[in-house]
Formats: C-alpha cells, sequence, structure tokens
C-alpha cells in the first residue's frame, strides 16, 4: 500500500515538471513568434498593400465599387483599416492589426494545444516560426485576420462536438459570416464544415446546419451579387495558376516551409499527423477533415478549372497543417520532457531556413514598391497643385496614389492614354498638365498627347514625363 501511495507521488510530481516544462516551451514559443511577426513593419509597402491603402480611405459607396470591378475581395478588412488610412500614410500603422491579430492567434492556439504536450509544443513552434505567417502578420492584407478567424472557428468547432451547445454552433455561425466578409475562399470552409454533424438528424444538428446556411444566406444577400461581378477578367487573379496535382502539394505545404524540395516529405509528415488525430482525438480529428482537408480538395479540384489555389486561400485553416506536424512529432504522454527538448531542434533545422528568408528578405515575397520610392519621390518635387499625375500600367496608380496624395483619396481623372489610370494628387481643378510615370520596359502611347517642355527623366529604370494635351 505504501508503495503504491509512493508510486502515485512520484507519477504525479513527473506528470507536473512535464506539464512545468511544456508550459515554459510553449511561452518560449509564443515569445519568439510574437517577436517575429513585429520586426520589419516598417518595410516598404508591396503593391497589394498600395491598393488596400488606397481603397480603405475611399468612401464607402467608392469603396464598394472599387472592389467590385478592380478587385477580387469583400470590404470588411478594408472597413477594418479604414481609419487608419484615412489619417495616415504610415505603412507600420496599416500593418499593425495584421500584427496584433496573428499574434492574438498565436496565444489562442497555444492554450488551445497545450493538451497535447509533445503534439501541442511542436505545432505551436511551427505556427510562431511559418514563413507564412509571418508574411501575413507583416502584410496590410486580410490573411492574418482570417487566420484569427478560422482558428476561432475551428476551436468552437471541437467545442461544439464535444458539448452540442447551441451557442457554440451560432457563434460558429458568427464566425463564417466574418469570414466571408474577409475573403471568399471562406465558402471552401463552409462547404466543409456543413459535413460536421454527418447524418446526424437530432435537433443540435439542424441548428450547426442552420448556422452556417445562415452565414451563406447573409453573405449572398449582402454581396453576392459583387461576388459575381468580381468574376470577371479584372478581378486581379489571373495570375494564379491552375492547379495540378504538385501545385496542391506545395500550397499545402508551403502553409509551414517554404522550400520546395522539402514538398512532399512535408506533405507526408502532414498526412501521417492527420492519422493520428482522427485516431487518437476524434473531436479534433473530425474538426481537422471537415475544416481543412475537405475545402483543400474543393479548392484543388475548383483550381483546375479557375484561377484559386495558392497558400493563401488556405490561410482560413492555417492552424491545420501545424497541428498534424506536431502530431506527427508524438501524442499526449509518448515522449518524456528530455526527448521534447530534442524533437524541437530537429523540426527547427527544417523549418527555420524558409523562416530567416521570410524575416530577412520581406520584400521577396510579393512585387515591392522600394524600387519605385526614388521615382515617386522625384515626382513629388515635379509635381505642383493642379497637376494630374498618371501611371502606365494603370497598377502602378495605386503606389502612385498611396505616396503622393496623403491620407485624403485623390481626384480620379479620365485621360485618353490606353491602360493607363490617372489622379489629381493636389489641388482639386485640373489645369491640363500630366505627369506621366512608366514600368520600366512599358512604354505608353497616344497621339493625343505631347510634351509639355520638361525633358523625360530616368529613375531607376522608371521614366517620368511631362504631357499636355493636343
Amino acid at each position: 500500500m505504501a508503495n503504491g501511495r509512493r508510486l502515485a507521488r512520484l507519477r504525479a510530481a513527473t506528470e507536473r515538471s512535464g506539464r512545468r516544462v511544456t508550459d515554459g516551451l510553449l511561452i518560449v514559443c509564443v515569445v519568439l513568434g510574437s517577436g517575429l511577426r513585429l520586426l520589419n513593419l516598417t518595410a516598404p509597402p508591396r503593391l497589394d498593400e498600395t491598393i488596400t491603402g488606397v481603397t480603405a480611405r475611399l468612401p464607402f459607396g467608392a469603396m464598394v465599387a472599387q472592389l467590385r470591378h478592380g478587385d477580387a475581395h469583400p470590404p470588411l478588412d478594408y472597413l477594418l483599416r479604414a481609419p487608419i488610412a484615412r489619417h495616415s500614410t504610415a505603412i507600420w500603422l496599416l500593418r499593425l492589426p495584421s500584427a496584433a491579430m496573428s499574434v492574438a492567434a498565436l496565444v489562442i492556439f497555444a492554450l488551445w494545444v497545450r493538451r497535447f504536450e509533445i503534439a501541442g509544443v511542436v505545432a505551436v513552434f511551427l505556427f510562431a516560426v511559418s514563413a507564412f505567417q509571418l508574411e501575413a502578420a507583416r502584410q496590410a492584407r486580410m490573411y492574418a485576420p482570417l487566420a484569427l478567424v478560422g482558428l476561432l472557428g475551428a476551436v468552437l468547432t471541437e467545442r461544439w462536438l464535444i458539448h452540442g451547445r447551441r451557442r457554440d454552433a451560432l457563434c460558429v455561425g458568427v464566425v463564417l459570416t466574418v469570414g466571408l466578409f474577409l475573403h471568399a475562399a471562406t465558402l471552401l470552409v463552409a462547404g466543409g464544415l456543413i459535413f460536421i454533424p454527418g447524418w446526424r438528424q437530432d435537433r443540435r444538428a439542424w441548428w450547426w446546419r442552420g448556422a452556417i446556411l445562415g452565414a451563406l444566406g447573409c453573405w449572398i444577400a449582402l454581396w453576392g451579387p459583387s461576388f459575381v461581378d468580381q468574376q470577371g477578367p479584372s478581378n486581379g487573379a489571373a495570375y494564379i495558376p491552375f492547379a495540378t496535382p504538385s501545385r496542391a502539394l506545395s500550397a499545402v505545404a508551403e502553409l509551414i516551409v517554404h522550400s520546395p524540395d522539402l514538398d512532399a516529405v512535408t506533405v507526408l509528415v502532414i498526412a501521417a499527423g492527420a492519422i493520428a488525430l482522427v485516431r487518437r482525438d476524434r473531436p479534433i480529428g473530425r474538426v481537422w477533415l471537415c475544416g481543412f482537408l475537405l475545402p483543400a480538395a474543393m479548392a484543388a479540384a475548383i483550381g483546375t478549372r479557375a484561377h484559386l489555389l495558392i497558400p493563401k486561400t488556405l490561410a482560413f485553416a492555417f492552424w491545420a497543417p501545424c497541428l498534424a506536424a506536431g502530431a506527427a512529432a508524438g501524442w499526449i504522454g509518448t515522449l518524456p520532457a528530455p526527448r521534447i527538448l530534442a524533437a524541437l531542434p530537429l523540426v527547427a533545422f527544417v523549418v527555420v531556413p524558409s523562416t530567416a528568408r521570410a524575416v530577412v528578405d520581406v520584400d521577396q515575397t510579393s512585387w515591392s514598391t522600394a524600387s519605385f520610392a526614388p521615382a515617386l519621390d522625384r515626382l513629388d518635387d515635379l509635381v505642383h497643385t493642379g497637376d494630374g499625375v498618371a501611371a502606365f500600367p494603370g497598377q502602378l496608380v495605386f503606389p502612385a496614389e498611396w505616396h503622393l496624395s496623403g491620407p485624403a483619396a485623390p481626384r480620379p481623372l479620365a485621360v485618353d492614354i490606353p491602360s493607363a489610370s490617372a489622379f489629381l494628387p493636389k489641388g482639386r481643378t485640373w489645369q491640363g498638365t500630366l505627369w506621366l510615370i512608366e514600368y520600366p520596359g512599358s512604354h505608353a502611347t497616344s497621339d493625343n498627347w505631347l510634351p509639355c517642355g520638361a525633358p523625360s527623366e530616368r529613375i531607376e529604370g522608371y521614366r517620368i514625363s511631362c504631357l499636355r494635351h493636343r
């Protein structure tokens, strides 16, 4: 009897020691990930970030029109950043909501998976240092908010599977509604989560289905017609290649490790972890299957005919590959604390190189305006009150507006230069002078404009010309 009590006390002390080690490692991962997310917030803005800034400072009606005919996204993220964009052009302020939401997602994820010990520690480490998450946290775009909303949806879905409470189902409906107005890829997640109850016909299952259908109905009523308009050739998604098996594997793998040579291995690890999840923890395994695998499969299938599948499409379910990869490293109680410390360096050896690239080469993940800045600085010196500015091709108008106009929305100008866009950055009345800035290697043509007398300049390959209408 005495020996049994001593063994029980020893076992309890060992468990407490293991929990302290696990909690300490989780805190280290959260602190590390939070610090990485706050690095380089002042780096030059990317092209799509200037689109966010310029669109966010528009009045609501003009914002909706701009998104409806010139972008591929719903308005919620732009509305979130509107108070910042309308008062400042500091890019770090525009990025701050993304960084804050990414840190919040990291904290929530750590609390959620804390019970999984080794699996949880590895999963949180991957969540903390993933190049994908760091890039999303430092972009004034909707992907970090989308990852947070998706994580909340997963947590609530697991709670509903365990307890069956109506309020959890309704909260998932609210989460999906928010996600739908952040990014249309949430439609895929809604299509997966509708299968959470399986074939159940009880009242709780119908409340679940009703909450999801209610979110879809709200989105269709408020944004459905705009979404249909956005599917035209100007929606900005044409750069996304059609899905193939290799591209689908790469889209999943890049959520954790941005290294093409490791795509197959990464997906195999995720698959092994998913099997462990389904076998060892049925509720969270079901959430993984319906909240990630089904949406990813639908994205891959649709992507064979539409410009859809890239890692950002799966941002809503970013938590899932991290948790599966963590589960592949071990499960509750299978590895003692000292071996946890041995497992993390192995994971770090694989993941950290892509993390380092994301931290150092912050402008390599998307088209950056860094090379554009000297030309814009020079243009700012040349443009006087009443002068118009045109950009060729037209997408360059967004960084030009963000740089030259300040937080006020400029007046758009209609100019007869094909594929160019123009605006009035200073003053209210156009005096007829037009400064044209052209991307290196491109050349705008129009027979209706003549040089105004000022010589053309080339700065970092960008050409600046002064024109007046015939």
